[in-house]
């Protein structure tokens, strides 16, 4: 995925988050300035620690494994709607072309037409 500004630079976003979000957890978040999602993480794997360390201390990798696994498939939907957020216009290739497909119209579109 590439995202634009309402200016000339473009951002080619990482093909696979999830793949970081599994090797690096919260902190991927918090290097990509997406801090919500950083704190959120962090404090549910916290807690996850606190409260199977106390019941069950064996079954604590799987489940911190199985966290890991479930919000890294949220992680490119995440990490999307971050940058839509922010005002980053998404920007679909194909064969090396640059197409803008707005989903939804804007002003800069509307003086185009």
């Amino acid at each position: 995925m590439i995202f634009q500004p309402l200016s000339v630079y473009c951002f080619e976003k990482s093909r696979c988050p999830w793949l970081w979000v599994i090797l690096f957890g919260w902190i991927y978040f918090a290097c990509k300035g997406i801090w919500k999602h950083a704190i959120l993480y962090f404090v549910l794997s916290f807690m996850l620690v606190l409260i199977l360390t106390a019941m069950a201390p064996v079954a604590y990798p799987f489940f911190q494994i199985v966290f890991g696994l479930v919000y890294a498939l949220f992680a490119n939907d995440i990490v999307r709607s971050h940058y839509i957020n922010k005002g980053w216009i998404e920007v679909r290739t194909i064969k090396s072309k640059v197409v803008y497909e707005p989903k939804e119209p804007t002003e800069l579109t509307e003086k185009v037409k």
